[in-house]
Parts: structure tokens; C-alpha cells; sequence
């Protein structure tokens, strides 16, 4: 960096430089560049227009000043509390209600369909997108309904609390790598069965099912929102790991305690 004089011929300063995925921010002057790194750069909207015209940069993110509409403001404010107002008193599907707020700015001029497209997650369309035939082939071939049924067999006759654990323990397992209405939809079945079969209470075990179904916090898979922000945060399967685990044993711990004490478990 220090070598082509980076600052001087550019009139930019790097801040930050990621490199395979990494975020470096010590000694980057002493660095040199390779294909595919990126830099934050920090500058006048003129020289970064200058570097946009060499052939060995790539202009990754627009220049915040020239794509703010301070007229669109109030508009595109109107608009994003209707979606979410929409939304959340559940009025109409939450997708058609996003869709529609989402055509709305693009129609009214609050943004542009070149804004729209670069602000899309691709890498998280394209994971949710192969995740649907995984849960389409653990559902339709049994996979998960046989593995139960012979859980439960093998377990044999224990305490209602054992159960619900074990309902528990195989909702939050499916819902790391499927969606989480699905999931609920394979196992209500199976623990509404096995309540019958052991004579106790179903409502528990149907409730266990459900508080599983929302303990996707071990992969990235478990959610889209977690495959939404993978990318900008730069997280890792890992990272996603480290911080689930610990989390998901003590919502365990607490979802359990509360069935016992409450449903009498």
C-alpha cells in the first residue's frame, strides 16, 4: 500500500482491508494487495468516483450521500410503518404485506430497482433454496417419524418429564437444519400419539414441540433471519455454534422447569 502511495495518487484512506474473509486493521500500509481483498475507504464522493474508473478496482458499495432522497424521507418512513403495522397485527400473509411495501418504495421513488437489487441477500435466497429439498426428503421418506417411533420404543415406559425432553431434544434437532413450520408439523403428530400411548397429559408434550421448534440458535439454517445477517456479519457455522449452544441449553433447562412446575410433570 505504501509502496504505490495508495493515499497521495488516490486521495482515499483506507480504514479497514478484509482479506479471505477476515477484517484486518493494523499495519495495512505495510501490506500487499492481493486479488479479492476489499477496502473501506474513506473520502471525498470525487476521488472514490476517480477510483471507480480503474480497471483494478471494483466499486462494491455506492457512496451513502448520493443514493439519501431527503425529499422521500417521510414517505419511505410512511411506508416502512404500514409494512411493519400490516405485518404484525398480522392483517393480511406477512409476505404479500412485504411485498407490497417493498413495491411501494420502488413505485413512489424511495428507492431504485438498482438499490433494491444490490441490497439483496443472494447468499441467503440460494441457502434457504436448498434447504427446502432436505425437508422435503426427511418428511416424505419418514426419516424423522421412524427415528421417533423407535426412540420411544427404546426408551420404554419412563416419567412424563423424560417425554417431554425427549419431544423437546428432537424439535430443536430438526428445526437447526428445516424450516420451522415444518418441523412442528412432523413431530405434533408423533407426540400427540405418544401422549396417548403413555396415558398423560398431551397439552405438555404439544407445547415442548413448539418452544423446540424456536430454538434455532446452533446453525443458520434454523431461521432466515440468521441466514440474513451471516453475511453482512461475517459469521461462520462456528460462530453460530459458540453462541447457540450455551443459549439453547439453558432455554432446555428453563422450558423444562416450567413444564414441571406448571404442568406438574
Amino acid at each position: 500500500m505504501c509502496e504505490i502511495n495508495f493515499r497521495i495518487r488516490y486521495g482515499l484512506i483506507v480504514l479497514a482491508l478484509w482479506r479471505q474473509g477476515n477484517p484486518i486493521h493494523d499495519n495495512i500500509s505495510n501490506l500487499k494487495l492481493q486479488t479479492g481483498d476489499a477496502l473501506l475507504v474513506q473520502g471525498g464522493a470525487e476521488y472514490i468516483s476517480l477510483l471507480e474508473q480503474e480497471k483494478d478496482f471494483v466499486l462494491l458499495e455506492e457512496d451513502p450521500d448520493s443514493v439519501i432522497r431527503p425529499k422521500k424521507l417521510g414517505l419511505a418512513l410512511l411506508i416502512t410503518v404500514l409494512t411493519l403495522g400490516f405485518a404484525a397485527f398480522d392483517i393480511l400473509p406477512v409476505a404479500l404485506v412485504v411485498l407490497a411495501g417493498a413495491t411501494l418504495l420502488l413505485v413512489t421513488g424511495c428507492m431504485s430497482l438498482n438499490d433494491a437489487f444490490q441490497r439483496i441477500e443472494w447468499k441467503a435466497i440460494f441457502l434457504i433454496a436448498g434447504m427446502w429439498p432436505l425437508t422435503i426428503a426427511i418428511r416424505e421418506t419418514g426419516l424423522a417419524a421412524g427415528l421417533t417411533t423407535s426412540m420411544l420404543d427404546w426408551l420404554g415406559p419412563v416419567s412424563p418429564l423424560i417425554i417431554a425432553a425427549f419431544f423437546l431434544l428432537i424439535s430443536m434437532l430438526l428445526t437447526q437444519f428445516m424450516s420451522g413450520p415444518v418441523a412442528p408439523i412432523i413431530i405434533i403428530p408423533l407426540a400427540l400419539s405418544a401422549a396417548k400411548n403413555f396415558g398423560i397429559d398431551p397439552h405438555p408434550l404439544a407445547l415442548a414441540v413448539a418452544l423446540g421448534c424456536s430454538l434455532a440458535f446452533i446453525t443458520p439454517l434454523g431461521h432466515p433471519v440468521n441466514i440474513m445477517v451471516m453475511n453482512p456479519g461475517g459469521y461462520t457455522f462456528k460462530d453460530y455454534a459458540r453462541v447457540g449452544f450455551p443459549l439453547t441449553l439453558l432455554s432446555i433447562t428453563v422450558i423444562l422447569l416450567g413444564l414441571h412446575f406448571i404442568w406438574g410433570l
